[in-house]
């Protein structure tokens, strides 16, 4: 996934970088980081979970070329 995956995941469930990071359980810095560098990402375990507790069925992700 990139940066731009994450912040549009964010924005289909419509909330902020605050409380998306807090349904993951990390800082809205780290948050922050994921949407902005293609080097920081949850592990995929990590990502699923924030998919469905954030109420996200289907997210057409960027392919990464």
């Amino acid at each position: 996934m990139t940066p731009r995956d994450i912040k549009k995941a964010r924005h289909q469930a419509d909330l902020s970088q605050t409380e998306a990071a807090q349904l993951m359980g990390v800082s809205r810095a780290t948050w922050a980081r994921w949407e902005s560098k293609s080097d920081m990402a949850p592990s995929p375990q990590e990502w699923a979970y924030w998919l469905h507790v954030a109420g996200i069925k289907q997210l057409p992700f960027e392919r990464k070329t």
